[in-house]
């Protein structure tokens, strides 16, 4: 029995924590369902940029950059104002010194190889398949919404007819 057969007799990968899963404190209470709402709503892949349009591995993290590119008067907004509305206050100090520290909620193993454009782009997955509801949340992301184990994994590579070759997904 090779190595992938070992690992799904053994239950496959999964992510690395017994009952609840850790949360992430996020620095901004970021409303996904206000940013994703309606015809007009601004889609996944706005903010959580591919690394390269053609050949993007992985979909990062908002950058703030992102945010002020709709947000632009909170640097103009008076500090009266910005003390009633919280979150501008954080976006205004975090465009200031360029990053916004966003927790990363979702990670693979090291020995995993997970493309998302191969995943969006080309098998024309949604990213709900994968990160659950996220669009309907009104709190921003603290824990995974999907237990994504090798198990989980493989049944969509069957379901699909996805490879489901070792080599695809193991580095």
């Amino acid at each position: 029995m090779g190595l992938c057969g070992a690992a799904m007799l053994l239950g496959g990968w999964s992510i690395p924590w017994f009952g609840a899963p850790p949360t992430a404190k996020q620095p901004i209470a970021f409303d996904h369902r206000k940013h994703t709402a309606g015809a007009d709503g601004i889609k996944c892949e706005t903010c959580h940029t591919y690394s390269s349009p053609t050949t993007g591995t992985f979909a990062g993290l908002p950058q703030v950059d992102t945010c002020m590119d709709c947000h632009k008067m909170v640097k103009r907004m008076p500090p009266a104002k910005l003390a009633k509305k919280p979150e501008f206050a954080k976006l205004k100090q975090f465009a200031a010194a360029g990053y916004i520290p966003w927790q990363r909620v979702y990670t693979e193993p090291d020995y995993v190889f997970f493309p998302h454009r191969r995943h969006v782009a080309v098998a024309k997955l949604a990213c709900a398949s994968c990160h659950g509801d996220v669009r309907d949340m009104a709190e921003p992301v603290m824990r995974p919404v999907v237990n994504q184990s090798m198990d989980w994994c493989m049944n969509c590579h069957q379901q699909k007819r996805a490879s489901q070759d070792c080599i695809s997904c193991h580095k």
